[in-house]
């Protein structure tokens, strides 16, 4: 049975479903975020922070305003 008008013949293809992304959403006095990660870069990144600073020994005091603030330029 032939496809239907303008179908091109020959081979289809398609790529294996992706996993949906990691949603995080930041919230300040100036707003919120939303950042979209894809699980894999994310686990990645925090992999790399809990090698940079042990559990229970993070001093976020200010640090996250201060760099979503320079992230967003004070928007």
């Amino acid at each position: 049975m032939p496809g239907p008008p303008g179908a091109g013949a020959g081979p289809a293809g398609g790529a294996p479903p992706r996993p949906p992304p990691t949603l995080l959403e930041f919230h300040s006095p100036h707003g919120v975020a939303l950042l979209l990660f894809e699980v894999s870069a994310l686990r990645r990144f925090l992999l790399r922070t809990y090698a940079m600073v042990p559990g229970g020994r993070e001093d976020v005091t200010g640090v996250v305003e201060r760099g979503l603030s320079a992230l967003f330029g004070g928007v």
